[in-house]
């Protein structure tokens, strides 16, 4: 006989299971029951640090068009390789609202991402799919990896989550037609697929794969036609040449301002070959899409392999599971697993011709920027099947598979929610650096107001050594952040500094002149300053850069720390154990006299540095009471022919007299330089 706690136990699983098969026997209490239980998890998701997101990379860039550019000109701008029409529209309304307030912009993020998901779990309630199968979908793909780019913010990557939500929408649609809902849910599929192309060139694989969808289901309708021609029987035949007047529109679009605008797809990371279309698509199919949706299972039964081989088994295994399934299906679940596939595919067929991967690496390290959406219609073509072999089990097996299934889900979410979240930890750091190099000119706004300043912009080079999460973009990109002092600011730079993205800076002649002496002062007694302004940075050559004037001759030059294999006028070769000075001019100059120095180096280091680059140290002195941080230039070992700007550097543009220019050769070798010029 049964104790109380048993039967209360015995009736409480009676009523359970009663209230889950009352549940499941509607498509939108389904849908409902999966996202009201399980919405509030993606707090313990790496993509929820979103909220502490801020502007970064290619945001800096769109953000720079929209202060800068009137809006019409900027929809035929290029942004890389491709035009962003809807997406420069997007962020010119974005910040008209809200500014750069990252508050703002990192809800819309997190409301898109959720929005995604959820969009996903109502197509695959849409075609049946049963309440345990749902549930395992939506944990699954809020859990994956795809995601984790956006928790650092970088909301110019929010166009591929837009087009994918369109995409989304576009198939919903045709899902609900095909089941018995109005004709009208045909036109919101092609309002849908009409924005993605013009948000990006990429999502021109909606339209393709709305299409495809369309006509797979046809043949999974009763009596629905067998033609090749479906496509333009009576029930999709406007469907059909709206979708074919949206790719017509879009690609006439794209090669017209592609035509003026440079080589076609520029980005590409392979020549648009064969070969490297095949290595793109193997990559994102094993990696992104296979490998992905196994992820909590193939790399814990296969840790001792590397991604590669992972991939492989991933891909097996899905290979052997779908064709296993697909005997099992009745002839309409086939035809929509297969329409199903088409998105998929379609997706991962326009990124492997637009940027042609060169391998596995490409898709694993870049956080779901190639395979986001790839992954996701493979994720939920692959439940869809799981749920229709689900559907053939006894119920009591269902009641047991059920439970051993869901209880593997929440242990493995347990498990990823205790994973340490890096992507808050870099976004929070990279909040912190912002914050520190704002206030390190805030600070001194605040010291001058109300005066105009006029001050010298910040290259790259210089903002990344201590600020290494900000990469390499100029001060002038950090205007929009100058909300106090950005009216009455003028940023300065000379013809030698960061060419790109500086409309919103001054060009002038003579730096030092323009420069308020007022700053001057301030950098030689302020350390924030003082450090950004006159630190060390690597330096590149110039592969267009010749100096005029005269070879230096180096008959009398000094060199140390080395021992001289040969000397002439204008050439010397020597070996060293590392740290060989070779001096270049001893007495005063006027830096905007001479700074272009020019050079043929023949360089054989004992021990290369890891990138195989050769470097020397470029150093000198000047007037101005400050500390002067040697500055290095590297190149590749097939380069001799070296030429610099010195003007770049702060500490030689902004002094009125310059001395003791000298170069220094760190690393043990063998060195030959010659033709040494040093003029404007």
């Amino acid at each position: 006989m049964n104790t109380q706690p048993e039967q209360w136990l015995i009736a409480g699983r009676r009523h359970l299971s009663t209230a889950i098969r009352r549940i499941d026997q509607s498509n939108k209490r389904r849908f409902f029951a999966v996202i009201i239980a399980l919405t509030p998890l993606i707090v313990f998701t790496k993509w929820f640090a979103v909220l502490h997101g801020i502007f970064t990379y290619d945001d800096l860039d769109l953000i720079a068009v929209v202060r800068t550019v009137p809006l019409g000109q900027s929809l035929l701008m290029m942004h890389g390789d491709v035009p962003l029409p809807l997406c420069r529209i997007f962020f010119e309304v974005m910040y008209s609202l809200f500014g750069v307030t990252e508050f703002y912009w990192n809800l819309y993020f997190l409301l898109l991402i959720g929005a995604v998901n959820i969009t996903a779990v109502a197509l695959l309630a849409a075609l049946g799919t049963n309440l345990i199968i749902l549930s395992l979908f939506y944990l699954t793909t809020i859990s994956a990896s795809v995601w984790s780019y956006t928790a650092v913010g970088y909301y110019s990557m929010s166009i591929y989550s837009q087009i994918g939500l369109l995409g989304l929408i576009g198939v919903l649609g045709i899902a609900l037609w095909r089941n018995g809902g109005s004709a009208n849910y045909k036109w919101l599929s092609l309002a849908a697929s009409a924005l993605p192309p013009f948000i990006h060139p990429s999502g021109a694989y909606v339209p393709v794969a709305v299409a495809g969808v369309a006509y797979f289901t046809e043949f999974a309708q009763p009596g629905g036609s067998r033609s090749p021609f479906a496509m333009f029987d009576a029930s999709l035949r406007w469907l059909t040449i709206g979708l074919i007047t949206i790719l017509v529109i879009f690609a006439s679009f794209f090669v017209t301002v592609q035509g003026h605008s440079g080589p076609f797809l520029s980005m590409a990371h392979n020549p648009l070959t064969a070969a490297a279309l095949l290595r793109s698509l193997y990559a994102l199919l094993t990696q992104g899409m296979a490998l992905e949706l196994l992820r909590p299972l193939i790399p814990r039964l296969l840790s001792r392999v590397d991604l590669a081989a992972q991939g492989v088994a991933a891909l097996i295994l899905t290979c052997v599971l779908v064709v296993i399934s697909l005997r099992k299906l009745e002839g309409p679940q086939r035809w929509n697993y297969l329409a199903l596939l088409v998105p998929a595919l379609a997706n991962i067929v326009v990124v492997s011709f637009g940027r042609r991967l060169t391998g596995v690496e490409e898709v694993v390290n870049t956080l779901g920027k190639y395979n986001s959406f790839s992954y996701l219609w493979f994720a939920i073509s692959t439940f869809y099947l799981v749920g229709c072999l689900a559907s053939k089990i006894p119920w009591r097996w269902q009641r047991i598979a059920a439970a051993a299934a869901l209880t593997l889900a929440a242990v493995l979410f347990v498990a990823y929610a205790r994973q340490a979240n890096r992507y808050a930890t870099e976004a929070v750091a990279r909040t912190r650096q912002m914050n520190d190099l704002l206030a390190t000119f805030g600070d001194y706004a605040a010291q001058t107001a109300p005066r105009p300043l006029r001050i010298p912009t910040l290259d790259g080079a210089f903002i990344f050594p201590d600020h290494r999460l900000l990469a390499f973009y100029n001060l002038v990109s950090y205007r929009p952040f100058f909300k106090s002092f950005d009216t009455r600011l003028t940023l300065l730079r000379n013809a030698a500094m960061q060419q790109r993205g500086l409309d919103d800076a001054t060009l002038v002649s003579s730096l030092r002149q323009a420069t308020d002496p007022e700053f001057l002062q301030a950098m030689t007694k302020d350390e924030r300053l003082r450090a950004l302004y006159f630190g060390g940075v690597e330096l590149e050559p110039s592969p267009n850069l010749l100096s005029g004037g005269e070879p230096l001759s180096l008959v009398e030059s000094r060199l140390e720390q080395a021992d001289v294999i040969h000397r002439d006028v204008h050439s010397i070769s020597f070996a060293t154990r590392g740290g060989a000075t070779l001096m270049l001019r001893k007495d005063e100059w006027d830096p905007e006299q001479d700074h272009v120095l020019s050079m043929h180096v023949d360089a054989s280091p004992d021990t290369p540095r890891p990138d195989g680059k050769a470097v020397l140290i470029v150093s000198f002195e000047g007037r101005l009471p400050i500390s002067y941080e040697p500055n290095s230039l590297s190149w590749a070992p097939d380069v001799h022919e070296l030429s610099v700007d010195l003007l770049q550097l702060y500490s030689y543009s902004l002094n009125d007299r310059v001395s003791n220019l000298i170069l220094r050769f760190p690393r043990a070798g063998r060195y030959s330089v010659s033709n040494i010029r040093f003029a404007r």
